[in-house]
């Protein structure tokens, strides 16, 4: 649950158009359990925080790159989970939303790709 509760922070820091659904968090949500095991993603998503002041464009674009890491950590690891499906389904549709809410906003289209926030040193 750390993981989706990582994104969901780092969304209500940015006042969006339409709301970007994550995927329910059962008690038997065994494949939010495997992506919680994965350090690496939660470090991502950690280090993936554009600041409140950044435009929504640059939000939208940073989750759809941590929902697109995200998707690949469940390929990859959790696969055998009984409620996979259901689960990759949630984050899929949060990054098409996501996707969708980009294209609204900008000015051109091909602005609206996958890309991590760094933070400036």
């Amino acid at each position: 649950m750390k993981i989706k509760t990582m994104i969901l922070a780092a969304l209500s820091t940015v006042v969006l158009p339409v709301a970007v659904p994550l995927p329910a968090y059962t008690a038997a949500a065994s494949a939010n359990s495997c992506l919680d095991r994965d350090t690496a993603l939660e470090a991502v998503v950690r280090e993936s925080q554009p600041p409140q002041s950044a435009s929504t464009v640059v939000h939208m674009t940073n989750l759809m790159w941590v929902l697109d890491a995200a998707i690949a950590v469940l390929d990859r690891n959790c696969r055998g989970e009984s409620d996979y499906a259901e689960v990759r389904a949630g984050y899929k549709d949060a990054r098409d939303t996501a996707y969708k809410n980009c294209l609204a906003l900008a000015s051109k289209p091909s602005i609206c790709v996958p890309t991590r926030y760094v933070r400036p040193r």
